[in-house]
């Protein structure tokens, strides 16, 4: 029933979504499949937030274990991999430590989005502004949610309040609880993205490092490239020829404070282009390339947490903890990216056993030169057991359960002489490390350096 007002129209509805991100798209999709009346209402002009925002930003964390998670991402995604030619594919992670993520055609997935919604009977209202929550008189409960377009104001009055507008401004101005960012109110940097486009793969990614970080130190330091510049994000994107660059972040921004937010995209605009120029000029495969897809706005990582009723801790994290009302699993490391300065942390758990640095992505077997080569924003903790028991740092036991990085590449040194010609030149190899790593509860073996070169004859470990 819709009623009229002096402030313009009441509608009633069951489900009033607020926010047409990844998360108000599912919540939409499935209240309306369940027969309820109800509303998705986004500021702007499509749906998928940060997808929207960032073109061709993977789908990440979707399969833990190597087991997708199901729902409405596995539906979507089993949508766009059937059509002809497929639209969406799985695809490993080039990035250390993440597992598989889900690439994609950008405007075709935008468009099965579209119509999943119509599917599912939602009413869309795009470049609509939920305002202001209406409380009951007790101030517990929502009862209505002024709104805004370009017609004017109009209000709905739903059963239920979702909020997905990614900054929780509807609870917020409802009452409820919340913190800005970490301990000290530092949020975490926000992103802006950019594609280039005719591209070399084979030339571009025939680089191992995934990080790119030679090309990136060079450019720091001859003042071409922003100092936060330290790693270079660059992915296949969903299309030969197509890299996705999810490179520049800005830190030190309110993503709250919209004129905070517009002056982080055009600094991150300059930064795009200044990378984009960089990498034609000095990255093999890039030289024909141009850059495409900028993001409208940055991406904002961080702002409001609130305050549920039960608050998830580091040690629920390590444990596994289970919780009845549960609903999905994810097993990517927790990202801390550059809040009051340029650290990207995250730790690295490993279990009991032995270890040799000629084994795993883009390592050949056998090869002298090859080696576990720590990096900065990496917290490497050994001693855990191989049992699939939590993580929890402060109570392994790397007595108990030794992690032995080894050189003996070819596993076949004798206990007399553990150190013999065709091992790792060097076992560990760490260049310009800064405060942010911790190499902690393992044992360095057999390694011999026995090279031509002069940095190969020493330091075999």
């Amino acid at each position: 029933m819709t009623a009229v007002t002096m402030a313009g129209s009441i509608e009633e509805t069951d489900v009033l979504v607020v926010g047409g991100g990844t998360a108000g798209f599912g919540a939409a999709v499935a209240a309306g499949r369940k027969g309820l009346r109800t509303v998705l209402l986004e500021a702007t002009t499509k749906v998928g937030g940060v997808m929207a925002f960032c073109p061709g930003m993977p789908w990440g964390g979707g399969y833990p274990v190597d087991t997708i998670i199901g729902g409405v991402l596995e539906e979507l995604t089993e949508r766009l991999a059937s059509m002809d030619p497929p639209a969406a594919e799985k695809r490993p992670c080039t990035l250390e430590n993440f597992g598989p993520e889900i690439i994609y055609d950008h405007d075709i997935a935008t468009l099965t989005m579209f119509e999943m919604l119509e599917e599912a009977g939602v009413s869309l209202r795009l470049n609509a502004t939920a305002l202001a929550p209406v409380m009951d008189a007790a101030g517990r409960r929502i009862e209505r949610v002024e709104c805004f377009n370009r017609s004017g104001g109009f209000t709905f009055q739903p059963k239920v309040v979702i909020d997905c507008s990614g900054d929780g401004d509807i609870s917020a101005k409802a009452g409820v609880p919340y913190v800005l960012g970490d301990a000290q109110g530092n949020m975490m940097g926000v992103t802006i993205s950019f594609h280039m486009l005719g591209v070399d793969w084979d030339r571009a990614f025939a680089e191992p490092d995934p990080y790119f970080t030679r090309f990136a130190e060079r450019g720091v330091a001859e003042g071409r490239l922003h100092p936060d510049l330290a790693k270079l994000y660059l992915m296949k994107g969903f299309h030969r020829g197509d890299v996705f660059c999810n490179s520049v972040h800005v830190r030190g921004v309110n993503g709250i404070d919209p004129v905070a937010v517009a002056q982080a995209t055009q600094e991150g605009r300059r930064r795009c282009h200044q990378l984009a120029q960089f990498l034609r000029a000095d990255v093999p495969g890039f030289e024909q390339a141009y850059m495409a897809q900028l993001s409208p706005t940055v991406g904002v990582r961080e702002t409001r947490k609130l305050e549920g009723a039960y608050r998830i801790t580091g040690e629920d994290l390590a444990r596994g903890t289970r919780f009845a009302d549960g609903i999905v699993c994810c097993d990517n490391p927790v990202d801390d990216v550059m809040r009051a300065s340029a650290a990207m942390t995250h730790d690295a758990a490993v279990a009991e056993g032995s270890y040799y640095p000629d084994t795993g992505t883009a390592q050949s077997n056998d090869d002298a030169n090859s080696s576990f080569s720590l990096k900065n924003g990496v917290r490497y903790y050994g001693g855990f057991d191989s049992s699939g028991a939590p993580a929890i740092v402060d109570q392994r036991d790397w007595f108990a359960n030794p992690v032995v990085l080894s050189g003996d590449l070819q596993q076949d040194d004798p206990l007399s002489a553990p150190t013999s010609s065709g091992n790792a030149y060097h076992v560990v190899t760490a260049d310009s490390l800064d405060n942010s790593v911790i190499f902690d509860g393992f044992q360095i073996e057999a390694g011999y350096a026995d090279g031509t070169d002069a940095e190969d004859q020493d330091g075999g470990g």
